[in-house]
């Protein structure tokens, strides 16, 4: 599998704002490159389909008449579509996230403003990453496709991560994908903001999932281990991670069936830090694994500045991850 790693500053790169139609014209550059299809197009609206897996479809709304504020996208998994702005079995649902919460967060200003991106996609799954201010260099973090299967063939697992919230900025309350604080990457159980497109027979549509990581005391975020050393800061001095996987609760709601599963699929490039914060290590460094993969490079993704010991993550920016 193949995994393409774009930037403002790769060849092409169109603007990351908080302007309607923006994040269309970002991601109609950034998929094709791994052979998404662009299948629908409308003013301000798409349909992409991955080049291989389950090719259930991305629809993505930057419209703030649909979203709510140009700072934002409507985004939704579907099964399949009509038009750019006609889907059918949309993931989650609209009874689940209505249009202003089923969103990507690109900037926290309606402006032309160009936020740094970070877009890793491979054939079969796509993480969008912005650094949507520049008050605390926030990163906020969407994704969807097929996570590596933990249970053989799964033709319904296809997953989205959405922020869950109507708001422009990055606070306590955007459970998700987003931050608590001056945190990033929440992964809060008490709201879970991702959904599969079917449970994993298939019968229920749109059921909710969580990512699934290592907790400590209050955690709700990658990277917020609590009690554990920061980065760098323990024994041998080493970055610990682990591999992130995504569950499903086998239902539409947080009360889980019995085709619940704790890790359904594996996040592909995605790691969770094993630590209290990043400590010394800076936002957006990089640093390798010999042990791993000696061609292994791996990014963290943090808030820049003074905080230390919130959320970040890890991204293996190199076609080297596989799951468990």
């Amino acid at each position: 599998m193949s995994l393409t790693v774009l930037t403002n500053a790769s060849s092409g790169a169109t603007r990351n704002s908080g302007t309607n139609g923006d994040l269309c014209a970002l991601l109609d550059w950034a998929l094709p490159q791994e052979g998404w299809a662009i299948e629908y197009t409308a003013t301000n609206a798409r349909v992409y389909r991955p080049a291989s897996g389950n090719r259930l479809r991305l629809h993505v709304r930057h419209d703030s008449a649909v979203s709510g504020a140009a700072q934002r996208a409507l985004v939704r998994g579907c099964e399949s579509a009509s038009s750019a702005t006609s889907i059918t079995d949309p993931f989650p649902l609209v009874a689940q996230q209505a249009d202003a919460n089923a969103n990507w967060l690109v900037s926290t200003t309606a402006s032309t403003v160009d936020r740094p991106f970070r877009i890793y996609v491979s054939p079969t799954f796509l993480i969008y990453c912005s650094q949507v201010s520049s008050t605390n260099d926030e990163w906020f973090m969407g994704m969807f496709g097929d996570p590596a299967p933990a249970y053989g063939a799964d033709p319904y697992g296809t997953m989205i991560a959405v922020r869950g919230v109507a708001s422009n900025v990055i606070a306590a309350t955007n459970t998700g994908i987003a931050t608590p604080g001056n945190a990033t990457m929440v992964m809060a159980s008490a709201i879970p903001q991702t959904y599969w497109c079917r449970d994993i027979t298939g019968a229920t549509k749109s059921t909710v999932g969580q990512l699934f990581i290592s907790t400590g005391a209050a955690q709700a975020y990658m990277g917020g281990l609590i009690n554990a050393p920061s980065a760098r800061a323990g024994y041998l001095n080493k970055i610990y991670r682990e591999k992130v996987a995504a569950s499903c609760f086998g239902s539409t709601t947080t009360a889980a069936t019995s085709l619940g599963l704790l890790k359904r699929g594996w996040i592909p490039q995605l790691w969770n830090p094993l630590h209290q914060g990043r400590g010394a290590v800076n936002d957006v460094d990089t640093f390798t694994d010999t042990a791993y993969d000696p061609t292994a490079a791996f990014r963290m993704l943090s808030p820049a500045g003074a905080v230390t010991s919130g959320a970040c993550c890890i991204i293996e920016e190199t076609d080297t991850w596989s799951p468990p």
